[in-house]
């Protein structure tokens, strides 16, 4: 189980924030109200799933 804040951030193909040193940075500007967000492709992840974050450059799978 995630602890919190990791548990609040979802994936996507164009993310605002990345893990530098263990903590989530944001990797460019943040508008008020914008979810935050992070690519798990980028995680040593072994599960495999369908993405749909609906980006422009989404590449359909994480």
């Amino acid at each position: 189980m995630q602890n919190p804040p990791e548990r609040y951030i979802n994936h996507s193909c164009n993310p605002n924030t990345e893990v530098i040193d263990n903590c989530d940075m944001a990797i460019r500007d943040i508008k008020k109200g914008e979810e935050i967000t992070s690519d798990y492709s980028k995680d040593n992840a072994v599960i495999h799933f369908r993405c749909n974050c609906g980006s422009k450059n989404c590449k359909k799978s994480i």
